[in-house]
C-alpha cells in the first residue's frame, strides 16, 4: 500500500510508514506487569520502547536526509516483529 501510493503520488510528495512496536505510552499505565512482560521479552532490545524513538524515526524521515526514501515502511519496534519463526 505505502508503495503504491508512493509510485501514483511520488511527483508531489513522498510517503512513507513507521510501524511501530509496543511503546511505553499510558495505554501500558493499566497492564500489569505480569500481563506487560511477553510483550518484552517477545523483543529483541527486551523493552517497551518510548515516544521519543518513535519521533525521532518520523523526523529522520520527514528531514532533508532522507530526500530520497519514498514507499517505505519503517519498523522501529525494538526487533519485536523479527523474533517471529515462520
Amino acid at each position: 500500500m505505502v508503495w503504491q501510493l508512493a509510485v501514483e503520488y511520488g511527483h508531489a510528495i513522498r510517503v512513507n510508514a513507521v510501524l511501530s512496536g509496543a511503546i511505553s505510552t499510558r495505554i501500558w499505565a493499566d497492564i500489569s506487569d505480569e500481563d506487560r512482560q511477553p510483550f518484552i521479552n517477545r523483543a529483541a532490545l527486551q523493552r517497551l520502547g518510548s515516544p521519543e524513538e518513535v519521533a525521532a524515526a518520523i523526523m529522520f524521515l520527514a528531514s532533508s536526509d532522507a530526500a530520497f526514501i519514498t514507499g517505505a515502511e519503517l519498523l522501529v519496534d525494538g526487533g519485536w516483529l523479527g523474533s517471529f519463526r515462520f
